[in-house]
């Protein structure tokens, strides 16, 4: 859904359902959560515990800067890199597994080379030893059938010449009974291929003792072979697959080679962008740092000093890294850069890392810097604020508030509140309220004018009611947020 501006609408149903729409077109929660984080900036009181871990500082850098695709690109790479390394490493498991059973496969090959099935060679082989065993009954049982068929005055053919001769004979007389001629000529002619075929069949046939021991031999194993490995048709396929996996163990340090090869192509790749990441950020350092002492100074902390550490890790480890210039540099999420803030708070003191001094109230304004200091255009997010004022006192939160005016000039800023100095300077102000109606608590959120602002920041000052001193300070709060 392309818009600059949405629409949110949510539907309940009696049965307790619900659908979620945005701009009138059904979307899912999913499609809300991530919409959101284009839409709004949420800043809480644990972020400053968040602060004080060095991993988030990175974050809170780059939302300064602009990479044009860079990090999209290096996280892209790094998983293709990921998952090269995934497979040299199966490679190299590979490797290991198939030397440990190459003598083993080499004597399966052997074993099959040795015997050297060929495909329906058992089949044949069945065929002749059935020939072979019966050979006596076949040429016994051949030599009556040729003697029935064509082997004297009395075989069948014979005969069925003598029929014909008479049917001719007769047909003189009769006409229709030359009509079986045809059919009798025709069993003539196959009486006489049967006889053909029977008299080769049989003289075929012989009996060969050590033939057919041989036969006999070659019948056991081949069986015997498929006893171990399946039929004959699978065991040519086994065989084909050993050859090929020995064919593998014996190239596999070439394909291995070839891997690493691809890796490291890979790694200088990555390289190449990680480098261009760690320029672009090294090129906002100076301008983000003194963004953040106005910023600070701005918000009371006059002598504020602030720099950003930008390191990196060499390793030798065999696991993926970026290559740059013949070194090797550790990956992370976002590149191959380390960041960490280093502040004073104080003039004379030396930088030092949040984690070691900062306080409370502290980080809440080097917080709150850091999120005006995002970068911004047209479609800058909605920054929410929720109790920014968190461990500071009231003169500096009368800073604060006037820092967030500054930031609202570019970015619309949203704060949850209960000090007085903050909340007089909003533009615009609501009071939200819970109550108890019916057994049930209830929250409202009602919008302030200008009366109404004045005595609800009154009660901030001075508790549940108001004074004339209360309200007194609450107009000359809203007055000094202007100025």
């Amino acid at each position: 859904i392309y818009s600059k501006e949405f629409i949110l609408r949510k539907e309940i149903r009696s049965n307790g359902s619900s659908r979620l729409f945005l701009n009138n077109t059904p979307v899912q929660l999913n499609d809300i959560k991530n919409l959101s984080f284009k839409l709004a900036n949420y800043h809480s009181q644990d972020e400053n515990i968040v602060l004080r871990d060095e991993e988030s500082h990175i974050d809170f850098y780059d939302d300064f800067i602009f990479f044009n695709g860079l990090i999209e690109k290096y996280q892209q790479q790094k998983s293709e890199l990921f998952d090269e390394y995934s497979k040299l490493r199966k490679l190299i498991r590979n490797q290991e597994e198939s030397l440990n059973r190459k003598d083993y496969l080499e004597y399966q090959l052997a074993e099959i080379t040795k015997v050297n099935p060929k495909e329906g060679e058992l089949t044949e082989i069945n065929d002749k030893l059935q020939i072979i065993e019966n050979h006596e009954e076949i040429l016994e049982n051949s030599q009556e059938l040729s003697e029935l068929t064509n082997g004297s005055d009395e075989a069948v053919y014979s005969k069925l010449r003598r029929v014909v001769k008479l049917l001719e004979d007769m047909g003189r007389f009769n006409p229709e009974l030359l009509t079986y001629l045809e059919e009798l000529n025709s069993s003539i002619i196959t009486i006489n291929e049967l006889g053909n075929v029977i008299s080769d069949f049989s003289s075929g046939i012989s009996y060969n003792a050590i033939e057919t021991e041989n036969i006999r031999k070659r019948s056991v194993e081949l069986r015997n072979l498929e006893k171990k490995y399946g039929t004959i048709d699978e065991i040519l396929e086994k065989k084909e697959r050993i050859e090929e996996e020995l064919s593998l163990i014996d190239n596999y340090d070439i394909v291995i080679d070839k891997q690493k090869f691809k890796i490291e192509g890979l790694e200088i790749e990555i390289g190449k962008t990680a480098n261009q990441i760690t320029n672009i950020r090294k090129s906002h350092l100076s301008q983000f740092c003194l963004n953040l002492v106005e910023s600070l100074k701005n918000m009371g902390i006059s002598e504020a000093g602030f720099d950003v550490e930008i390191s990196n890790e060499l390793t030798n480890n065999n696991e993926p890294k970026a290559r740059i210039e013949n070194k090797s540099y550790k990956l992370f999420e976002k590149g191959i850069d380390n960041v960490t803030f280093l502040s004073a708070m104080n003039k004379g003191e030396g930088l030092k890392k949040l984690s070691e001094f900062a306080s409370g109230g502290e980080l809440s304004r080097i917080l709150l810097s850091l999120k005006g200091n995002k970068i911004t255009d047209d479609e800058s997010p909605v920054l929410i604020l929720d109790e920014i004022d968190t461990g500071i006192s009231g003169r500096v939160s009368q800073l604060v508030g006037q820092q967030m005016r500054r930031i609202s000039q570019k970015t619309q800023i949203i704060a949850i509140t209960h000090s007085p100095q903050i909340a007089a300077s909003g533009d615009t102000n609501y009071i939200v309220r819970k109550e108890i109606r019916e057994d049930r608590t209830v929250s409202e959120i009602q919008k302030l004018d200008d009366n109404n602002k004045i005595i609800e920041i009154a009660k901030l000052i001075s508790g549940t009611e108001t004074t004339q001193n209360s309200l007194q300070s609450a107009k000359e709060l809203i007055i000094s947020s202007y100025n």
